[in-house]
């Protein structure tokens, strides 16, 4: 079941083996093994997989027929900020490591400057 389900949302989100296995910091005969049952993803790769794939946990295990639960509690804006640094595997590319940022030339920093303008705009049209 894990095997189908993990093959069907890897496509949904037009991600090849390679794709996600980068995502989740392994390697495409990894995720093949998963996808044909040679192998199953250890509880924490899972709930990346989760995660990555825009599911649960429970619809990867089977233990849920909808790949997309409404969440019927409010908005946690931390719960998706948490979602989309492991979508977009920020937690693993570098970004919190001090010396990365030390290395950023002038034009990065005007990136990053810009980046950070637009959200605080945006945070403070939403008060």
């Amino acid at each position: 079941m894990l095997a189908n389900r993990l093959k069907y949302l890897r496509i949904e989100n037009k991600l090849s083996q390679e794709e996600l296995a980068k995502k989740i910091n392994t390697t495409k005969g990894t995720v093949s093994n998963y996808e044909n049952e040679y192998s199953t993803p250890s509880n924490e790769t899972l709930k990346d997989l989760a995660n990555i794939l825009n599911t649960t946990t429970d619809y990867l295990l089977g233990r849920t027929h909808d790949p997309h639960p409404q969440n019927d509690n409010k908005f946690n804006p931390m719960d998706e900020i948490n979602r989309l640094l492991s979508k977009y595997d920020i937690e693993r590319s570098g970004f919190f490591d001090i010396d990365k940022w030390k290395a950023m030339g002038p034009e990065e920093i005007k990136q990053l400057e810009d980046y950070f303008e637009f959200i605080t705009e945006k945070a403070k049209k939403k008060k």
